[in-house]
């Protein structure tokens, strides 16, 4: 743990078994957006972009400042950084339990719905699919999403094809905005 912040996991070993690599290189990818994306270590750029009150002309000119002056601009910069510090308990609130899950694909369905805890404001969320795991010999094609139908009070993966009888494909989703 780096500066009070989680670190990236370490990337999964793999074997050249594309089929065994597959679901750990998943579960890495998941981990990895979950502790870096998620929990905010890299900014978006839409952050970026957002207007604040912040004023260009309100800084000192460089030819004019003095220490003072430039001490006192470094200290409200740091009075507003920590403002907008984000803690360890917000990152884990952000992965609330209705932000991340799995779905299960079995037997002749080509579907599956999941339900919210909490709805949604609106659809515009993005979801990330992976699959992680899987029962018996599925199917080709039953481990590749074809769609995603989204509600505000869930959504419905569907696979190309379905896993067949004693079969089954589980996937893991996250959510964010």
């Amino acid at each position: 743990m780096a500066n009070g912040l989680p670190d990236p996991p370490p990337p999964p070993r793999l074997t050249g078994d594309a089929e065994a690599d597959m679901p750990a290189f998943g579960e890495y990818l998941h981990d990895f957006y979950k502790k870096t994306v998620v929990a905010g270590l890299y900014r978006r750029v839409s952050d970026d972009l957002q207007t604040g009150d912040f004023d260009p002309s309100s800084l000192p000119d460089p030819a004019s400042a003095t220490a003072a002056s430039a001490q006192q601009t470094a200290n409200n910069a740091y009075t507003l950084a920590k403002a907008n510090e984000t803690s360890i308990a917000d990152i884990e609130s952000t992965l609330a339990a209705d932000k991340v899950g799995t779905a299960t694909v079995s037997e002749a369905n080509t579907s599956i719905a999941v339900t919210f805890a909490a709805a949604e404001p609106d659809t515009s969320y993005f979801l990330a699919v992976t699959p992680i795991s899987k029962s018996g010999a599925p199917a080709a094609g039953s481990n590749r999403v074809d769609h995603i139908d989204k509600t505000t009070g869930g959504f419905t993966l569907h696979v190309e094809t379905a896993p067949g009888v004693g079969t089954s494909v589980t996937f893991d989703w996250t959510l964010t905005r």
